[in-house]
């Protein structure tokens, strides 16, 4: 997925199976909010495990965009949630070494389609036109940005959002991945 859409690097906490599938699922979907912490150490674990090898002084964490629909069923949005709780892990560990960790919502979703249940194909024509990037934000070329999201399957909404993103630096961040 690196060379295919042109990520820096893509770092995945575990694959989408066991109990860890179900962990996330229930994050998600069943308002678990308090998994939240556990899932964001294990991302957070592999995001610091890359990070404190490379010369970086700030870290924007960008949360993947959920549909406002979702947002309202499960009382929570999962993704802006993960970012909380990743932000709260790295910059802990980050400190010492003088690097910053925030989140910032810089996207917007722009339609309503749903990913779930689509063929490859339809989901990169469905993602390139998802996301847009929020008004009037401005983007520090010396900066690593890191999009984060709960699972990925074909990749396409994470290329569409660093499509829109146009950062010197983007990295991508999931909990789980398809084998």
């Amino acid at each position: 997925m690196n060379d295919m859409y042109g990520f820096e690097k893509l770092l995945v906490a575990g694959l989408k199976e066991g109990w860890f599938e179900r962990l996330v699922r229930d994050f998600k979907y069943k308002g678990r909010r308090d998994y939240g912490e556990f899932l964001a150490e294990k991302l957070g674990e592999v995001i610091f495990g890359e990070v404190k090898r490379i010369e970086i002084r700030k870290i924007v964490l960008v949360p993947l965009p959920t549909i406002r629909k979702h947002i309202r069923e499960r009382g929570f949005d999962h993704t802006l949630r993960l970012c909380f709780e990743l932000e709260n892990f790295l910059q802990k560990r980050l400190d010492d070494l003088g690097v910053s960790v925030e989140y910032q919502s810089l996207l917007v979703r722009k339609n309503k389609t749903v990913q779930v249940g689509k063929e490859k194909k339809e989901r990169v024509k469905q993602a390139e036109k998802a996301y847009g990037i929020c008004e009037g934000v401005k983007l520090d070329m010396n900066t690593l940005y890191i999009l984060v999201d709960d699972v990925t399957t074909t990749g396409a909404s994470l290329a569409a959002a660093k499509k829109i993103l146009q950062a010197k630096q983007v990295w991508v961040a999931v909990l789980m991945k398809e084998r």
